[in-house]
């Protein structure tokens, strides 16, 4: 990109809730098993996105409506297997109250109907634990495209 060419607000915002900081967008991690949050939340954040954590989905449901979060949150990245709340439930809140935030599922218990169904019902992606940081970032560059696309 040449310096004439300005840097389309899709791409990049201050994201004032997370600090300030300029972000390719929000990402909220849904994990419970903290190790690969981390990890997650760490190959996103190298990559430019704005990442927040939540260890369960009560967590993920509290963060989504607290201050500017959700203005600025984009994608979710959702376990199924997760405490208390399901990854259903968590996906089911987000798609009733938060229809313009994108949601990706990572899971370690892949279910091929559950896939299917997910997709069909709109969902970005449904990535298998482990998953390669390729193959991570491709998923969150796909669901900002389709955030993108759901604001004009």
């Amino acid at each position: 990109m040449t310096s004439h060419q300005p840097i389309p607000s899709s791409r990049i915002r201050t994201a004032a809730f997370f600090g300030g900081c300029s972000s390719r967008g929000g990402v909220l991690i849904v994990e419970d098993d903290e190790s690969c949050r981390k990890t997650v939340a760490s190959v996103l954040e190298r990559a430019g996105y704005t990442v927040t954590e939540a260890a369960d989905g009560e967590s993920a449901i509290a963060l989504a409506r607290s201050g500017e979060n959700p203005l600025l949150l984009d994608v979710v990245v959702v376990d199924m297997g997760l405490p208390h709340l399901t990854g259903g439930e968590v996906i089911h809140f987000f798609q009733c109250q938060f229809p313009h935030v994108q949601i990706c599922i990572l899971t370690g218990h892949p279910e091929i109907n559950a896939a299917v169904a997910f997709l069909q019902a709109g969902g970005v992606d449904y990535m298998v634990k482990p998953v390669t940081s390729d193959r991570l970032l491709d998923a969150i560059a796909q669901a900002m495209v389709r955030r993108v696309s759901c604001l004009e």
